[in-house]
């Protein structure tokens, strides 16, 4: 799955990805508790990212993981599926 997106956008770059497939990104204060967040609104998709990972390495695995979340169609969950949802979306970061 990871291949076909990165060769259907010529890249595996996740923010071009995101901007590609129309997911906005924005960068908000998290605190310390969380570096990103996929949210859905209606039609619109955005990735909140922390503002202390701006222009870091780690916003790269950060992007690629919400990502995942995108791709991969996983819903905010409280449950067991939740801890399932974060391994798939760091596999599929890690690719």
């Amino acid at each position: 799955m990871v291949h076909t997106i990165g060769n259907e956008n010529n890249t595996y770059n996740p923010f071009i990805i995101a901007k590609n497939k129309d997911i906005e990104i924005r960068y908000i204060d998290f605190g310390i508790e969380n570096y990103g967040q996929l949210i859905r609104i209606e039609d619109s998709n955005i990735i909140l990212l922390s503002q202390l990972i701006k222009g870091m390495k780690k916003s790269f695995f950060i992007v690629a993981h919400e990502l995942g979340h995108y791709v991969l169609k996983h819903k905010n969950q409280v449950s067991d599926a939740r801890v399932r949802d974060e391994f798939e979306a760091n596999f599929f970061a890690a690719e």
